[in-house]
Formats: C-alpha cells, sequence, structure tokens
C-alpha cells in the first residue's frame, strides 16, 4: 500500500513538473516565434538607410535589461517591443499592467509594453547619449488573432504595419556622426548573446518581480 502511494505520489510530481515545464516553454517558443516573425520583417527595410540589431542584453544599475530590436537610421532610433500574444488585448499607456482575453472567460495579465519599452530606450540614452527626442517607441503585436478592445497609442501596431510605420519618419534628426557613435556604443556595451547571458537575465527579472 506504502509502494503504490509513493507511486501515486510521484506520479502526479512528474506530471506537475512536465505541466508547468510545457507551460513555461509554449510561453517561450510563442514570443521567440514573435521575434522571428519580426526579425524577417524587418529585412525589408533599406539596408543603405536602417542598421538592425536584434535581442540586445544591455548592462543597468540594478542587473541587466533586454530589447527585442533596435533599428538605427538618421530619422530616429527606433526601440521594438514585440509581443506574441492572440485574443482581446486591453490597456492604456498608464496602467502597469494589461490584459489578454481568451475564449471561455480565460483572462492573463501581462506588464504594460509601453512602459517596459520606455525604460528600454531611458537605457539607450543613458549608455549612447542619444537625445531622447531622437528615439521611436514602437510595440508590434505579431499574432494575426490579436484584436484591440481599447484604444491604444499610435506606436502600439500590429506586424503588418511595421515597416511604413518606420518608413513615414522622413527628417533628419541624427547626423551621419551621431548615428555611428550611437550605433559603436550599443554594440560594445550589449553583452555576448548566449544561452548563459538568456540565463543571467531570467535570474535577474525573476528576483526582481517574484
Amino acid at each position: 500500500m506504502l509502494v503504490i502511494f509513493c507511486l501515486v505520489n510521484l506520479s502526479f510530481l512528474i506530471g506537475y513538473k512536465i505541466g508547468n515545464y510545457t507551460k513555461e516553454k509554449s510561453e517561450f517558443y510563442i514570443q521567440n516565434d514573435a521575434e522571428s516573425n519580426v526579425k524577417e520583417v524587418l529585412k525589408y527595410l533599406d539596408k543603405n538607410k536602417y542598421y538592425v540589431m536584434h535581442d540586445i542584453t544591455l548592462p543597468t544599475e540594478e542587473g541587466t535589461t533586454q530589447i527585442d530590436h533596435i533599428v538605427f537610421s538618421q530619422t530616429g532610433i527606433f526601440v521594438i517591443e514585440t509581443k506574441g500574444h492572440k485574443g482581446w488585448i486591453f490597456g492604456n499607456e498608464k496602467d502597469k499592467n494589461w490584459t489578454q482575453a481568451l475564449p471561455r472567460g480565460k483572462k492573463f495579465k501581462f506588464y504594460n509594453p509601453v512602459i517596459q519599452n520606455n525604460n528600454h530606450i531611458k537605457n539607450i540614452v543613458k549608455i549612447s547619449n542619444i537625445p531622447i527626442w531622437a528615439t521611436r517607441t514602437i510595440i508590434v503585436f505579431t499574432n494575426q488573432e490579436t484584436e484591440f478592445k481599447t484604444k491604444m497609442p499610435n506606436h502600439v501596431i500590429k506586424i503588418n504595419e511595421l515597416t511604413s510605420f518606420i518608413n513615414k519618419w522622413n527628417l533628419n534628426t541624427l547626423d551621419k556622426k551621431q548615428l555611428h557613435e550611437a550605433i559603436g556604443c550599443i554594440e560594445f556595451y550589449r553583452k555576448e548573446r548566449s544561452e548563459e547571458t538568456n540565463r543571467r537575465h531570467i535570474e535577474y527579472i525573476n528576483k526582481k518581480f517574484n
């Protein structure tokens, strides 16, 4: 009887661990796919005008910050936060969290990406000395099943709007020297892209928010 009891508990524990692991992996792959989709779209930008970086981990005073994409040009520095959420999205610029609503009444909270990206920009400005007015924030949702149910800022867009949003800025705000210095600073300070860098960043985020 004791053996059966132990086996039942062991099965429950294994099932629980597998369930959590599957959930974490599925969320990871959804976000990873979203970033890959944006990366593909950004390839269509004119390479003579734009310089693109992906998956940038930068140091901060407290730890690290991870930025999905940065597009550099004389018309501005575009800092892109990518979201793979589907369903109905509710939120505004000042809410700490936004809400994702799925069929059958399922709802999930996620950190406001506008605030998240503004923090990214502050760190970029500090590292590179780019003037804040030369930066552009973009929040891009990649899932075709996403529907905004509250009025969003004009920089919260769908993936099919991304290149046109960037291209619409046609006045130079930076000269070539400023642009090259900004690219050089970010390339110099960014952490090496590796599993170890990602692990350390995740540990920092978990410690900060849990």
